[in-house]
């Protein structure tokens, strides 16, 4: 949470950051004034890293620290629950948040919205307020902190809709990294063994001379192998039969080609057979 010290120097400054906005003061039950509260909490829970919403400082007091809130206004916002339950009024998915007040030297008192940014998926405003021309929310709006300048907004930018796909993007992603390192894999491991096949890969392809003038010219390279790599997985006997029961053919030719008769190429833990049929 930020310090009384700390949003001091955010103030001092006369203009916004785009992680903090202000909001002038007024207790929780004024409706207009919690709408817009709620927007800004909206657009921070969908920036990255999150942001603040201060309540009790005006745009046009910013640098003075003013006016602040009274007693009766601070203890509406202080009760956890009931904002948190407001808020919900206005997203989807809720907010995760903080509530705290700090005192300023100019003798103000302000609440302070810590908003989390979001868990899994970007959060949407769910309720209108307002009239069409006056709408200080808008149902199914996506409000992000603007590029352009520190101010909540629509999404307008494809840079602004990129950051958000990109942040959604990264939490799958973990996410799917806990869920595989829950039921026994690691991407370590995976890119372990991934490593550990193309060195036995290379080391095959080195005792072929054809394999050579191949790879000299335009060719494709395709790769079928089981996901984890192990060394002894199918014993040595067993690959000429394995190779010779898994071949397709498509218009009567066989893949893979084994060539009978053709003396097949054996190292300590490969089969291979090299076929040049040069018109």
């Amino acid at each position: 949470m930020m310090t009384a010290a700390e949003l001091e120097a955010v103030l001092r400054r006369d203009y916004e950051r785009r992680d903090v906005e202000l909001k002038g003061a007024g207790p929780r039950g004024t409706k207009h004034l919690f709408a817009k509260i709620a927007k800004a909490a909206l657009s921070m829970g969908n920036l990255r890293d999150g942001g603040y919403v201060v309540i009790g400082i005006n745009d046009d007091q910013q640098a003075q620290m003013l006016p602040g809130l009274n007693d009766a206004e601070l203890a509406s916002w202080m009760s956890y629950d009931e904002v948190a339950a407001a808020l919900a009024e206005y997203c989807d998915p809720p907010l995760r948040m903080e509530i705290s007040k700090l005192a300023l030297s100019s003798g103000a008192t302000v609440a302070i919205l810590r908003v989390e940014e979001f868990e899994d998926v970007p959060h949407l405003c769910i309720r209108d307020f307002g009239d069409m021309k006056n709408a200080v929310t808008k149902k199914g709006a996506l409000y992000v902190r603007s590029r352009k300048s520190p101010a909540t907004t629509e999404i307008a930018l494809s840079s602004e809709l990129r950051d958000i796909i990109t942040l959604a993007t990264e939490k799958a992603l973990r996410a799917y990294v806990r869920t595989a390192e829950r039921a026994g894999f690691s991407l370590a491991d995976l890119q372990a063994d991934a490593d550990r096949y193309k060195e036995r890969l290379a080391s095959a392809w080195s005792r072929s001379t054809l394999a050579d003038m191949i790879q000299t010219k335009g060719h494709w390279s395709i790769h079928i192998r089981p996901e984890l790599f192990a060394l002894d997985r199918v014993p040595y006997r067993q690959l000429e039969p394995i190779l010779q029961n898994a071949t397709v053919r498509l218009l009567g030719w066989p893949m893979p080609f084994i060539e009978t008769g053709t003396k097949l190429l054996r190292g300590n833990d490969w089969i291979g057979t090299d076929i040049n049929d040069e018109p």
